[in-house]
C-alpha cells in the first residue's frame, strides 16, 4: 500500500506518489520551478556582465589609446611648389 501525506495546501490526506492533490488541485513538484527558472535568469545575466567586463573593458582602453595616439600626431607640412 502506498505511502500517505498531507498536502501542504489544503492539509488532506493523500498518497506520497501522488503528482496533485485530488481534493485542491496542488502540485508539490511546481514549487520548484520557479525558483529554479529565477536562478537560470539571474546566472544569465551575471555571466553576460562578467564576459561583457572581461571583453568590453580592453576593448574600450584600446580605443582610448588608440585615439589619444592619432590626436599626438603632428599634421604632414607640405611645401608648395
Amino acid at each position: 500500500m502506498a505511502e500517505k501525506g498531507t498536502c501542504q495546501k489544503c492539509h488532506s490526506e493523500i498518497s506520497t506518489d501522488a503528482i496533485t492533490c485530488p481534493q485542491c488541485g496542488y502540485e508539490p513538484s511546481a514549487e520548484g520551478k520557479t525558483l529554479r527558472a529565477i536562478f537560470y535568469i539571474l546566472g544569465g545575466l551575471l555571466t553576460a556582465s562578467v564576459i561583457g567586463a572581461v571583453v568590453g573593458l580592453p576593448m574600450m582602453a584600446l580605443a582610448y589609446f588608440s585615439g589619444r595616439k592619432v590626436e599626438s600626431r603632428k599634421p604632414a607640412t607640405y611645401k608648395s611648389a
